[in-house]
């Protein structure tokens, strides 16, 4: 199966965008010999916000096809804007053992926690 390499190298925090205009920052990639998952902490698209994959469990998107085109890089803009709605949502990119990974901010505990 031929991956492009922003997807076989894509590591926690790293954000990927989609041909329908969605944007998700990865988690993890499971690529076997028959597929690919990406799994997300987050996605946003325009018609339905900003979201998180709480409990990690579900991949994104349809099943991968190696010449649909389905993922691409994110450019530096779509990057500042996803990263600039997580922290709205209340979250922050934090470095853990040598990855990023998205962690409660105080604001974000208050908001889900304290319903303040």
């Amino acid at each position: 199966m031929n991956i492009p390499d922003f997807i076989a190298n894509a590591k926690s925090g790293d954000i990927l965008a989609t041909k329908y205009d969605s944007l998700l920052m990865v988690a993890r990639v499971e690529i076997t010999k028959k597929e690919v998952n990406i799994y997300y902490y987050f996605d946003w698209h325009k018609d339905d916000g900003f979201q998180m994959n709480e409990w990690l469990t579900g991949f994104y998107g349809p099943k991968y096809e190696p010449d649909d085109n389905f993922y691409r890089p994110a450019t530096d803009e779509e990057k500042k804007f996803f990263i600039e709605q997580m922290n709205k949502f209340g979250f922050q990119l934090s470095e853990e053992y040598g990855e990023l990974v998205p962690r409660l901010t105080h604001e974000g505990f208050m908001k889900f926690y304290m319903n303040k």
